[in-house]
């Protein structure tokens, strides 16, 4: 069946925009007329055009796959960009910027620089979150994991997978001279966010102190999570 801007596929569909030679140099996924909507727009604010031409040529826009849920949609396009790859990180043909599923995937240098908000482009440039601030955002993963494993929170395969991510990092971590974290003798307020205690020590004291696992305050220290009920405020 030949799909037009007035007869668009059934349900969700992933899309190809084609070279005058054949290739394709985009992939898209979408729903009614996307595939024929011009994907080529400007932005008044920063006064650049961004996107993707849409063929003027009807017979360069093909309909790969149609009359599927939005989360298989998702999943071909994620495919099609993996299989002819991006221009952009240099693995391919294709002009998407993102590896698709949802805008998803590895940006590209030059993407990265333009997302950056540095200096102050940054709303957080010479201000600093109050007490009370980071001690909603370190509880949040509490009342978000609420103490549930790997395998309650992500099943067992990707349990697995995530566990042996985490043991290959581990034992690919330098933690010589310097980078030894028992060089840091910086004092720390630590923040029991049930009891409300504030206990004001080094790290080694700390976990000396009351118990609590080495890696574990290396985590509230360089993650700002809560460990065991207890967080790091400054």
């Amino acid at each position: 069946m030949l799909f037009t801007r007035k007869n668009p596929p059934r349900g969700y569909y992933v899309y190809l925009y084609l070279r005058l030679d054949g290739t394709p140099y985009y992939v898209g996924k979408g729903k009614g007329k996307r595939a024929w909507v011009n994907h080529r727009v400007f932005n008044k604010k920063t006064k650049m055009w961004t996107g993707i031409h849409t063929p003027s040529d009807p017979n360069k826009i093909i309909i790969f796959m149609d009359d599927l849920t939005e989360l298989w949609s998702l999943g071909w396009e994620r495919k099609l960009i993996s299989w002819f790859g991006r221009k952009d990180i240099e693995t391919g043909i294709l002009r998407n910027k993102t590896g698709g599923g949802d805008g998803s995937g590895e940006d590209s240098h030059e993407t990265r620089k333009k997302k950056a908000r540095p200096g102050k482009l940054n709303g957080m440039f010479g201000k600093t979150h109050s007490d009370k601030t980071k001690i909603k955002l370190a509880t949040s993963c509490i009342d978000r994991f609420k103490g549930k494993s790997y395998e309650e929170l992500y099943g067992k395969e990707k349990s697995d997978e995530l566990k042996q991510i985490r043991s290959k990092n581990a034992k690919n971590k330098d933690n010589s001279g310097s980078k030894n974290p028992r060089f840091d003798n910086n004092i720390y307020i630590f923040y029991n966010v049930e009891t409300q205690e504030i206990f004001k020590s080094t790290r080694y004291k700390f976990y000396s102190t009351f118990g609590i696992n080495k890696g574990g305050v290396c985590h509230m220290i360089s993650r700002g999570i809560a460990y065991n009920k207890w967080m790091v405020i400054q």
